[in-house]
């Protein structure tokens, strides 16, 4: 559902790729994580677990 709500936002990403960077196995862009912002309505330091 995620992927799907990010393609919705203009980001091509598939639901392998979202997998990869759960486990570390792929790195997340900036636009990503802009996306991942709005999506989840939170802040930067949330999606980036800075305290």
């Amino acid at each position: 559902m995620l992927s799907a709500n990010l393609q919705v936002d203009g980001c091509d990403i598939m639901i392998t790729a979202l997998a990869k960077i759960e486990v570390g196995q792929r790195h997340i862009y900036p636009d990503e994580i802009i996306l991942l912002r709005e999506i989840f309505k939170t802040s930067y330091e949330e999606i980036l677990n800075v305290k």
